[in-house]
């Protein structure tokens, strides 16, 4: 950033490997200090951590136990069967509630509170800077 050359490892051991990884890493940068960014990370993260990590800035601010598990438990039902956060799509999402109204018998109501979590969760998201836009937003609630 100021110049300087940084040497880290990209965790590849083969040469073109790694100066394709190096590649994106640079056009990451550039996209970045062009206002555009790609989310990369946030990508390869592992749902259930970033789940886990949400459920810990909930603890973190000192939310009720009980309300934070009650979210971890709607935002479980809702992704849970997402392994990466690119799958919960609008689509994805909107889906997956009609689904568990048909199945568990939820009101209007409880698909609701299940929309809520799920997007103060992305709300959070985007706070943080780690992913561009909320999906629930384009999903009209019932």
């Amino acid at each position: 950033r100021d110049g300087r050359r940084v040497r880290w490892s990209l965790g590849v051991t083969n040469k073109d490997a790694a100066e394709k990884l190096a590649r994106e890493y640079r056009d990451d940068e550039d996209l970045k200090r062009a206002g555009i960014h790609t989310y990369r990370d946030t990508k390869k993260t592992p749902l259930p951590e970033l789940l886990g990590a949400y459920k810990a800035e909930m603890k973190r601010r000192r939310r009720d136990p009980a309300h934070i598990e009650m979210t971890a438990s709607k935002l479980s039902r809702v992704l849970g069967d997402m392994s990466c956060i690119s799958e919960a799509t609008t689509a994805a999402i909107r889906l997956r509630i009609i689904d568990l109204a048909q199945q568990h018998g939820f009101g209007p109501q409880t698909q609701n509170y299940h929309l809520i979590a799920v997007s103060g969760f992305f709300r959070w998201l985007i706070k943080e800077e780690k992913w561009g836009e909320n999906p629930v937003k384009a999903i009209d609630p019932e």
